[in-house]
């Protein structure tokens, strides 16, 4: 059965909780992610921002002064590298949620998307569930 390590993006793009709201969107819509991991200057995963909490807070008036930590989702679903594919689907489709990170002592080493996982059962042949 495979893992969040055999299917995770090993390339994370983060951003600092002071950054501000501007520079996510930006980095957003730059990398062609939904989210992204908020992360302190000693590396340690500290919160998510995703398309969903920008839109939520109206930022149209605010990106330029408003800071990323202001507007974070501050508790995060992670898993580690051994957790089972099927466990990170069930966890994506229970909390709603498009992406997990994936980490190591608070460090983030990888993110699996529902798009990593689509990618991975499409390599291997396997028929999709009806719920991804």
């Amino acid at each position: 059965m495979k893992t969040a390590k055999d299917i995770m993006s090993r390339t994370v793009v983060s951003i600092s909780p002071e950054a501000l709201l501007q520079d996510a969107m930006d980095l957003i819509l730059e990398c062609g992610v939904s989210g992204l991991p908020v992360v302190d200057s000693q590396g340690d995963l500290v919160g998510i921002i995703s398309e969903a909490d920008l839109c939520l807070q109206g930022v149209q008036n605010s990106a330029v002064t408003q800071s990323v930590e202001e507007c974070m989702t501050r508790v995060v679903s992670t898993v580690d590298e051994n957790a089972h594919v099927d466990t990170i689907v069930e966890m994506l489709l229970g909390k709603n949620i498009r992406r997990v990170p994936v980490v190591a002592n608070q460090k983030i080493v990888g993110i699996v998307s529902r798009r990593d996982i689509v990618r991975a059962m499409s390599e291997a042949g396997d028929a999709l569930p009806d719920r991804v």
